[in-house]
């Protein structure tokens, strides 16, 4: 593992250096540029009518709790079998300080507000573990630039929790440096855990830094977060599934198509017409992609020493179990991905669940380039090729086609038409939002008392 930086030494240095030199390696002036940007560019996704549509659990489940509950009041409501605090949370800072017709756009603007905030997070807490800071700000990147990110997860209160299971391994893979800081993750921690109740699968990180109090923190609090969400959905369980779940073939070349795939291209489109028009021959070159990923990422297991041999591998077989998991808690009709032919690929579509994986994945991605850039010599340019092939991933799909609520209803269009129908003396129905089907319960008191 690389060594802790002495941080006496750290302000000597920097004092001997030019004021803006010094302003611009100042790790608190990055951490905070880095999660402005990143909220910027999780913003910049979404396109303007995107922004403008109610998604899913924001408007049926968060919002409509908050106006008949009252403030605060639904913040520990269970829904599904899990407590989701940062969504509800959001939710009541969205309906207290913003306009009703305003909404969704507001709850776009604090999703990604948050998922800012968790890159400069990632940033902070990967230090141990990657020497170099323009390493380390890409890896906090991926926190919103992933490819398939925009497709349903980013702008919407109802998947913040995905932000929350990628940040785990790196809050529990960090140092604390000051009982102020283990304090501060603490919150982020227990906060997570009362989000994502996947944290639980990072939680045995926590054996690493035993002999670290400071680290303990982090690791109880997000113990204490998954204890409650385990409660929850003992006492309170999820609605049943009843769909055929998928085999362990199709989870293995699910993730082939999907998580390692979409790791570099969010298109569904492309990946759909690949497998469509490629036959047994893209089989193939899929499959070599797979084991020339996951071997580069896996060769610091060879070529590092301490913790960093093994952060690769936990990266990788987390996101191998995050995507098992994911398909087999929440079988669907899509999923017997090992029998895809050119009938059922018409309803291929990359989902939500491949997010983590794909962002695990590229974790262990950079870790492993950062590892070969310090080594110096032919493998500098072997990690500026893995870099440069991430780099167009996020560059080539940094906007998607084929954003689920894109075409939604505008929540601020049906607010004023909900509002003329309560000016008329009469009851206004439920608020179509997206996905279809969806609706919002409002009435017109909950429009009149929250312009």
């Amino acid at each position: 593992m690389s060594r802790v930086a002495d941080p006496r030494a750290e302000a000597g240095a920097a004092d001997r250096l030019p004021p803006h030199v010094a302003l611009l390696r100042n790790d608190a002036v990055i951490t905070v540029a880095v999660a402005i940007a990143a909220a910027l560019l999780c913003l910049g996704r979404l396109p303007a009518g995107v922004r403008g549509v109610l998604w899913a659990e924001d408007g049926r489940n968060f919002l409509e709790d908050r106006l008949r509950l009252g403030p605060w009041n639904a913040v520990f409501d269970v829904y599904e079998g899990y407590v989701h605090i940062v969504p509800r949370l959001l939710t009541d800072v969205a309906v207290s300080a913003f306009p009703i017709d305003r909404f969704a756009e507001t709850a776009a603007l604090l999703a990604s507000l948050t998922f800012g905030v968790i890159a400069g997070l990632v940033y902070v807490c990967s230090r141990d573990l990657i020497r170099s800071r323009a390493f380390r700000v890409l890896l906090a990147m991926i926190t919103v630039l992933a490819p398939v990110l925009p497709l349903e997860i980013l702008g919407n209160f109802a998947n913040v929790h995905w932000g929350f299971l990628w940040l785990a391994p790196w809050l529990l893979l960090y140092r604390p440096r000051t009982w102020i800081g283990a304090s501060a993750l603490g919150i982020v921690a227990l906060v997570g855990g009362l989000t994502e109740i996947q944290m639980l699968l990072f939680l045995p990180l926590a054996i690493v830094h035993v002999k670290w109090p400071k680290a303990w923190l982090v690791a109880v609090a997000t113990a204490i977060g998954v204890a409650v969400q385990i409660v929850a959905t003992v006492t309170s369980p999820r609605t049943p599934n009843v769909e055929i779940k998928p085999g362990p073939l199709d989870i293995a070349v699910g993730y082939v198509e999907l998580p390692i795939l979409g790791a570099f291209e969010g298109h569904s489109a492309r990946i759909q017409s690949a497998l469509l028009e490629g036959g047994f021959g893209v089989a193939i070159i899929n499959a070599l992609v797979a084991i020339v990923v996951i071997g580069f990422a896996l060769t610091p297991v060879f070529t590092a020493t301490g913790l960093n041999r093994f952060v690769p591998v936990i990266l990788v077989g987390a996101s191998l179990i995050a995507w098992g998991a994911a398909l087999w808690l929440n079988p669907g009709p899509t999923w017997q991905y090992a029998d895809l032919d050119s009938e059922t690929l018409q309803g291929f579509r990359i989902t939500r669940y491949v997010a983590v994986p794909s962002m695990l994945l590229l974790g262990a991605v950079v870790v492993a380039a950062a590892q070969a850039f310090h080594r110096g010599g032919r493998a500098r340019f072997v990690a500026g090729l893995a870099i440069g092939i991430v780099a167009m991933g996020f560059i080539g799909s940094y906007h998607l086609d084929a954003i689920r609520r894109d075409g939604g209803p505008q929540w601020s269009t049906s607010i004023d038409q909900a509002r003329n129908t309560c000016e008329s003396g009469l009851v206004p129905a439920p608020i179509e939002i997206a996905p279809p089907t969806w609706t919002v319960d409002i009435t017109c008191d909950d429009i009149e008392q929250n312009r």
